[in-house]
């Protein structure tokens, strides 16, 4: 596919300390979620009439025992939760729905997102518990 794609913007980015005592009084128990959205914006201009235009958003809360790392450091019970959107153009290509994107357009499509989500944990994390970073892979769910 041929992307233009604008910066990826964090609309939220937020970091707890879990609080297990909390949680257990609460109805829903909190669970590790993750979320994408492809929203199509409809462009009037004649000069995009071959173009797609798409606002993807990923939203996250993922959760965290604590747990030793290598290095013998104490990583308290986290939650990590945000929502990170990003305007993407697919040029020369009419989309009318998510389901016409193979699942390798889509991961192309959402790579940045994701990318930004490894980038701002690990980044925090670090200067937060001054240990090296907490790194998500969210390619493997076990990671």
């Amino acid at each position: 596919m041929n992307l233009e794609q604008q910066k990826p913007l964090v609309i939220a980015y937020h970091w707890d300390v879990r609080n297990f005592e909390e949680e257990a009084k609460m109805e829903a128990k909190p669970e590790t979620n993750i979320n994408v959205s492809l929203n199509p914006v409809n462009i009037e201009e004649e000069q995009y009439a071959a173009d797609s235009f798409f606002r993807t958003r990923l939203t996250f809360l993922i959760l965290f025992d604590a747990q030793e790392k290598e290095n013998g450091e104490i990583l308290p019970p986290l939650a990590i939760s945000g929502a990170i959107e990003q305007m993407t153009r697919v040029i020369d290509r009419k989309i009318e729905k998510q389901e016409d994107l193979s699942q390798d357009d889509m991961n192309e499509l959402v790579a940045p997102l994701f990318d930004m989500a490894r980038r701002l944990t690990q980044d925090v994390s670090e200067i937060a518990l001054d240990i090296p970073g907490i790194v998500l892979n969210f390619e493997n769910p076990e990671a």
